[in-house]
């Protein structure tokens, strides 16, 4: 994984994209559920900023469906803002900075920082779906007890799970 957003960092992204594959093909070979996530999380940010936003749904979905099912915790928390810049380029601002609202708690909650991966996407999400400057303390602590489950199944009902239709 982090080889793999290292090597896209770098620009080399056919590299990033196969070694994601092969680790997702290995991870569910070996069923290896919890680095499963991660990687499918990582091949779908990846593939989102190619622009390929049917692909990256997909694979948000599948993450955001075997982490729940495992229940681990982490690894939502961290495929949650890639989510949410996914829907604000579906067209669904609002629906995008709800998430991010609703990430801002649950990192609260749960005390479990943003991997620098997450925490760069969920700044990204923040400028791309807010008129005004992003403040330097970006996480706030503004409300607590925000439900990890509900918020994964509003995450489901936003990722489209049919083909694309864009706005515009």
């Amino acid at each position: 994984g982090n080889l793999a957003i290292a090597l896209e960092e770098t620009g080399d992204v056919d590299r990033a994209r196969n070694l994601l594959v092969e680790a997702i093909s290995l991870c569910r070979e070996q069923r290896i559920r919890v680095l499963l996530v991660t990687c499918l999380s990582n091949l779908g940010g990846l593939v989102m900023n190619e622009g390929q936003l049917e692909l990256a749904s997909q694979l948000f979905r599948e993450a955001l469906e075997v982490g729940h099912e495992i229940n681990d915790i982490r690894a939502l928390i961290n495929t949650l803002p890639m989510v949410s810049a996914l829907i604000n380029r579906l067209g669904h601002p609002d629906d995008a900075r709800a998430l991010l609202d609703t990430i801002d708690k649950l990192v609260v909650d749960t005390g479990l920082p943003l991997t620098a991966g997450s925490l760069s996407a969920y700044r990204q999400a923040r400028q791309e779906t807010m008129s005004e400057p992003l403040p330097s303390d970006a996480i706030s602590t503004v409300e607590r007890g925000v439900s990890l489950d509900a918020t994964v199944a509003r995450a489901l009902e936003l990722i489209p799970d049919e083909q694309l239709s864009m706005p515009g």
